[in-house]
């Protein structure tokens, strides 16, 4: 079955499948965010307001970014205003605009800009893995195509597809649960920040593999992944100059790993030690879950009367 680019029609207006998780995107990222001002007790409505004008410069730049590489799509000013009848947003478009939007507005406001990125890498994973879903029904960032059985079908293409747009959901989604649990922890400002643009960059790298509708340069590698590298060195660049680490320093443990056994033998133990504790945890949490869903649905386990 085919995906739903479009949902329904308001009075002769369109509703699409993106532009719908868009909004439940940007609702979703602003309720993250309001946790966590009421955690650190931030200026809620300064806060608020610069989430939303850095989701509005995203949005735009990301319009802007797509216009620029595909210009005979949008020949009337029309098209480029139209969201909801000609779509065409691009991710990275969006995400650096949104960088530079963030960083002028926190310099305006005389806010630290990356404890504010914190914030809002943590709900930019959300608000990804909400939109990737959109983009599944609408037809955009598609997968390459498949023969497998959970392969699906994209309006205006023939060949059933990858579910590209899934799998990155799932991802993210699972990498916003890592990061909300080191965020309501202490850190310093731009930890949370530079680890999210190392795993942004790091998930994207991998998954422009399985882009159907990649811009290749050299063989399998295509414009994405020197966007997913920029982005990585960017959380690299982040983390050791906003921590007190010292890159020679790593680097010299990872020469270390190389030359020496034990020292190998001993990171494969403590690797195996947290995914076993991994493991444990969410065992307790569906196990909890399981017992606590039945009676909050009301649900008697061995009922008397029918």
């Amino acid at each position: 079955m085919p995906m739903q680019p479009v949902l329904f029609s308001v009075a002769g207006q369109t509703i699409s499948s993106l532009g719908l998780f868009l909004v439940l995107a940007l609702l979703a990222g602003l309720f993250v965010i309001w946790r966590l001002i009421n955690f650190y007790d931030l200026d809620k409505d300064k806060t608020i307001d610069i989430v939303i004008l850095t989701f509005v410069a995203a949005l735009i730049s990301a319009r802007v970014y797509f216009i620029l590489f595909h210009p005979a799509e949008f020949n009337t000013l029309a098209k480029v205003a139209l969201f909801n009848r000609y779509p065409g947003l691009s991710f990275w478009g969006g995400l650096f605009g949104g960088i530079l939007a963030l960083w002028y507005l926190a310099y305006r406001n005389k806010y630290k800009f990356w404890q504010l990125a914190d914030y809002l890498i943590v709900a930019s994973f959300l608000a990804i893995s909400i939109t990737s879903l959109g983009c599944l029904l609408g037809s955009c960032q598609y997968g390459l195509p498949s023969n497998l059985f959970f392969a699906v079908r994209q309006i205006g293409l023939i060949e059933r597809r990858f579910p590209l747009q899934l799998l990155e959901s799932i991802l993210f989604l699972t990498f916003f649960f890592y990061l909300w649990k080191k965020v309501i922890r202490f850190h310093f400002n731009g930890q949370i920040a530079s680890k999210g643009l190392i795993w942004l960059g790091i998930l994207k790298f991998l998954l422009e593999f399985l882009r159907g509708d990649s811009q290749k340069i050299v063989g399998a590698f295509g414009l994405g992944h020197i966007y997913s590298a920029a982005v990585l060195a960017l959380g690299i660049y982040a983390y050791y100059t906003q921590s007190t680490r010292r890159l020679v320093d790593d680097l010299g443990f990872i020469i270390s790993l190389i030359s020496r056994a034990n020292r190998r033998k001993l990171i494969v133990s403590k690797l195996k030690k947290s995914w076993y504790n991994f493991m444990v945890d969410w065992k307790l949490r569906v196990t909890k879950f399981g017992k606590k869903l039945p009676r909050r649905l009301n649900v008697k386990a061995n009922p008397k009367e029918f």
